[in-house]
Order: C-alpha cells, then sequence, then structure tokens
C-alpha cells in the first residue's frame, strides 16, 4: 500500500499505524534527539522523565524552573489494601 501511495519516499514501507513516530525518526535520521532542558513541568515530574528517560543514557534532563520553598506540596498517592470509599453526604 505505501508503495501505491508514497512512491520515492524513502523507507515508506516504514510508515503506518503500527511503528511510531521516534521509531520513524531514528530510522531516517539516526540516533536520538532528547532534551536537554525543561521549563515547564514541576521539578517532581521532570525528575520522573529523567530518572527514567534521560538518566540512563548519560544525558540528564535540566529543570530550568526554579519554584518559591512556599508552594504547595505534590499530592501523594498511597496504595491502601483492603481499603474502601464511602459517598460524602451532599452539601448545600
Amino acid at each position: 500500500m505505501a508503495a501505491l501511495h508514497l512512491p520515492g519516499i524513502p523507507f515508506a514501507a516504514t510508515l503506518g499505524s503500527t511503528g511510531s513516530v521516534y521509531g520513524d525518526a531514528q530510522i531516517r535520521f539516526g540516533g536520538k534527539t532528547v532534551l536537554r532542558e525543561h521549563f515547564r513541568c514541576v521539578p517532581e515530574i521532570i525528575r520522573f522523565s529523567d530518572q527514567l528517560c534521560y538518566a540512563p543514557s548519560g544525558s540528564p534532563l535540566i529543570p530550568l524552573r526554579n519554584y518559591k520553598p512556599e508552594r504547595l506540596e505534590p499530592i501523594v498517592t498511597r496504595l491502601v489494601r483492603e481499603g474502601s470509599k464511602r459517598a460524602r453526604p451532599a452539601t448545600r
């Protein structure tokens, strides 16, 4: 199908719904392009992405935004085994 609709496009057979944009970019351009700096997320999210994807490759993600010490603490979720939830009475 790709040969019919994408004549002359290099690696046309790799395009489609089964691949990813990142996989296609690696095939076409080689290597990887990664972020070096990040300025939008809160430090906890940047740290998670850094530990998962960037630090293992030796290219740590550098947060550019500093937050004030008096900011709200992030929500922490905890698993409570055998826990349950009750509906709250409606308030007016």
